[in-house]
């Protein structure tokens, strides 16, 4: 084998082994959906053991009753399938909740409490369809009207 042959096999050799070397596992918390806190304190996951109402419309405010919450509302998130609810206020055993945007679909309900590396138990809430068809033909609207709780209203 000629010198510089040995010289780049060498070489070759040489950076596979610092790059492999190099390599390591990720020791960085993991977040996802069996695991809210990527930093868990050994806190025990919340319960849930109501919610009134369990149907309702997006952006709709929601009581989550059960045990394990934190008094801060900021640490505590509620999934609702897979979108995530606005936390108003919190008691270790309520959570006032803002739905988030889900329309027409019933979703299980789950809380995680910062500190904790597990969620909560199921609970089922049903969105309501924000929109509901009475007539398809209406092909030109002669009047529309909007009533005291906001519903709207199209004549044909």
């Amino acid at each position: 084998m000629k010198p510089k042959m040995k010289i780049h096999l060498f070489t070759g050799m040489l950076v596979f082994a610092l790059l492999f070397a190099g390599c390591e596992d990720n020791d960085q918390p993991v977040y996802g959906a069996n695991k809210p806190d990527p930093n868990p304190t050994g806190k025990a996951a919340a319960t849930i053991t109501g919610i009134m109402p369990t149907v309702g419309f997006l952006k709709d405010e929601i009581v989550i009753n059960g045990s394990g919450f934190d008094t801060e509302p900021s640490f505590n998130m509620v999934r609702f399938g897979n979108k995530v609810g606005t936390v108003t206020a919190a008691t270790a055993t309520s959570l006032t909740v803002i739905t988030p945007n889900v329309n027409d679909a019933t979703v299980d309900v789950q809380v995680a409490v910062k500190g904790s590396e597990f969620w909560s138990n199921n609970s089922a809430f049903t969105f309501l369809p924000t929109l509901e068809l009475l007539a398809e033909d209406i092909n030109w609207a002669n009047g529309i009207e909007v009533d005291d709780n906001n519903n709207v209203y199209i004549g044909a």
